[in-house]
């Protein structure tokens, strides 16, 4: 198995090996992977799941968000 992922961005940037990568640098890859997930969900006309205050929260397409009640038995 080969240990060094390329990773490249859509500039055609220098690629650079996973195992070089800076902690920021795959936090930073990390977070632009989940925005661009997010945009695609709302395009899509989906809502995702936001914890808002430490509740979780809908956010739907239209920026507003919905409370998720779990009924506790």
């Amino acid at each position: 198995m080969n240990q060094s992922i390329a990773m490249t961005s859509e500039q055609d940037k220098p690629s650079k090996s996973f195992w070089d990568m800076t902690v920021e640098e795959r936090n930073a890859i990390a977070q632009e992977a989940v925005d661009e997930a997010k945009a695609r969900m709302h395009k899509n006309g989906t809502a995702y799941v936001e914890v808002v205050d430490g509740k979780n929260h809908l956010r739907h397409p239209d920026g507003s968000l919905t409370p998720i009640v779990r009924d506790e038995e």
